[in-house]
């Protein structure tokens, strides 16, 4: 968290993450989906730290997260995989839409586990 807001405490991190030192991703779209504020839009928030000024990912600022937060640097490779997964229209960008889309689709169950079958 730190390297996306370096103002942030360790409370404040913990908080964010309702106490967990893990979040899965369909606790972070719980999280971010229960906010109290009528008009915050974190999913919003979250894309526009992400944001190329032209409203595109930027894989640069991506890759910064990701080496900071010692996961590796993001190769050619990583980053057409990262394409095809989060450009959900297909349209050359991911953009917020794409970014909603995602999000919407992590926080939906999962048939496959449910226990009506």
């Amino acid at each position: 968290m730190e390297v996306i807001n370096p103002d942030l405490t360790e409370r404040d991190i913990m908080t964010l993450m309702n106490q967990k030192n893990e979040i899965s991703a369909k606790a972070l779209h719980d999280l971010l989906k229960q906010n109290e504020l009528g008009d915050f839009d974190p999913l919003g928030e979250a894309f526009r730290l992400l944001d190329n000024g032209e409203g595109e990912l930027d894989f640069d600022k991506l890759k910064t997260i990701f080496k900071s937060l010692n996961y590796g640097d993001l190769e050619k490779k990583d980053i057409e995989i990262l394409y095809e997964c989060l450009d959900v229209n297909k349209d050359g960008r991911i953009s917020i839409d794409d970014f909603r889309e995602l999000f919407d689709y992590l926080g939906r169950p999962n048939p496959q586990y449910s226990l009506d079958s």
